[in-house]
């Protein structure tokens, strides 16, 4: 492996995290534009989201196969 290469592997790491955050934030809404008709919803879960930050408890919502919402969802 070359000097070069291995000079621009954080980069690329990094550019990967900031892009999986990006989907993610896209993906997750954390508060609920309008009532959402959930298949399941899991009270107090623990969410781990996978960037090395500590988990937080929420509430998770789920449509189908697919997280629909996380976040405060007692209303």
């Amino acid at each position: 492996m070359t000097i070069a290469a291995i000079a621009r592997r954080p980069v690329r790491i990094l550019g990967s995290l900031v892009g999986l955050l990006m989907l993610v934030s896209g993906c997750v809404s954390s508060t609920p534009k309008k009532k959402l008709n959930l298949d399941l919803k899991i009270v107090h879960a623990r969410i781990v989201d996978g960037t090395g930050a500590p988990w937080y408890r929420a509430d998770l919502g789920v449509i189908g196969d697919r997280i629909a919402t996380i976040g405060d969802l007692s209303a």
